[in-house]
């Protein structure tokens, strides 16, 4: 019976050069930039490492699922998101050569120098409730779900505490 993982998410939202096309931003994000990174991402504790891309033809496909009038819809180009187990393995990451020397291309493929337009980070809590297909067991759902409220996060360290 699976369960609810403690994780964290690193969420980045962008957009893409003026001057690139969605395919070749695309292709850069994905194949020159996350499969070069995902054995670092994955030996410095990733769970998971997704982008997703906004494109025209999705964007398009929003007012099919809701109204515009009453909801605002995202206009950015990209979202990545890596789920960690704590703050640790990001900055291992951070820390490392590789992901470094790929920093220092962003601008060459996202906009960075438009302050409405500059990448956007979060760090989140993740609660995870269906993975794989699966509806996750929690035991009691009587208790507060959120680690943020039930002391087991500290936020000093950004690190998961175990339990008791």
């Amino acid at each position: 019976m699976a369960t609810p993982r403690r994780l964290l998410c690193l969420t980045i939202t962008g957009y893409k050069k003026g001057d690139l096309d969605e395919a070749e931003f695309c292709h850069h994000q994905v194949n020159k930039n996350a499969y070069v990174l995902s054995d670092l991402m994955k030996e410095c504790g990733a769970q998971s490492y997704t982008i997703i891309h906004n494109t025209k033809k999705t964007h398009s496909l929003l007012s099919k699922l809701f109204d515009p009038a009453r909801i605002a819809f995202d206009d950015h180009d990209h979202v990545v998101q890596i789920f960690l187990p704590d703050i640790d393995s990001f900055l291992k990451i951070k820390e490392n050569p590789l992901y470094i020397q790929h920093l220092s291309h962003l601008a060459e493929y996202t906009d960075t120098t438009n302050e409405h337009r500059k990448p956007r980070v979060s760090l989140s809590f993740v609660h995870e409730v269906i993975r794989d297909g699966q509806v996750l067991y929690v035991e009691d759902k009587d208790t507060i779900a959120c680690e943020v409220y039930n002391n087991s996060f500290n936020g000093e360290t950004g690190n998961f505490m175990d339990e008791a």
